[in-house]
């Protein structure tokens, strides 16, 4: 877990960090279930290497969600589209642009899921998702997903199945 200071505008307009509590970044999307936090990767894990972007997608999505939440003023949903969204555009329009979704049949091969075109094509796939289905829809199909998995591996079958699922 790595540790992160948490800033204020005025403070990061002049370069200097007000360190007032610490903020905790995991490489998984943080949640309150019942009034319990816990990390997405942790309440619901991939069966395998090959859907690891159900994980790492929404933990990059969540990054810029979250931070939105707790800094408007910071403007992280116009950061989404220029940090994430415009780049994945021009890095997926490349020759060594991938799917998100990879079979993996060797250990060896699992580096192949961990580069930035993943991380950041993953996150707009999701933001593209909720804002097609609206916030609210989006919400309940995450929120089926998760309690209906809860504490198990799943396939992206069953991420599409719980939004395929809800009435629109």
């Amino acid at each position: 877990m790595e540790m992160l200071t948490e800033m204020t505008s005025a403070n990061m307009l002049n370069g200097v960090q007000n360190i007032r509590k610490p903020v905790y970044h995991e490489d998984t999307a943080p949640l309150n279930i019942n009034g319990e936090v816990v990390w997405l990767g942790d309440l619901v894990t991939p069966v395998w290497w090959d859907d690891v972007w159900i994980k790492e997608g929404f933990a990059h999505y969540f990054e810029y969600v979250g931070s939105d939440f707790l800094f408007p003023k910071w403007n992280m949903k116009q950061r989404f589209l220029t940090d994430v969204l415009h780049e994945v555009m021009l890095l997926d329009g490349m020759a060594t642009s991938h799917p998100i979704s990879q079979e993996l049949f060797h250990v060896t091969d699992i580096h192949r899921v961990f580069d930035w075109i993943s991380y950041k094509k993953e996150a707009a796939l999701i933001h593209m998702l909720a804002n097609v289905m609206e916030q609210t829809t989006f919400q309940r199909g995450i929120t089926d997903y998760l309690v209906t998995h809860e504490y198990g591996n799943t396939a992206r079958d069953d991420l599409w199945s719980s939004f395929s699922q809800l009435e629109l």
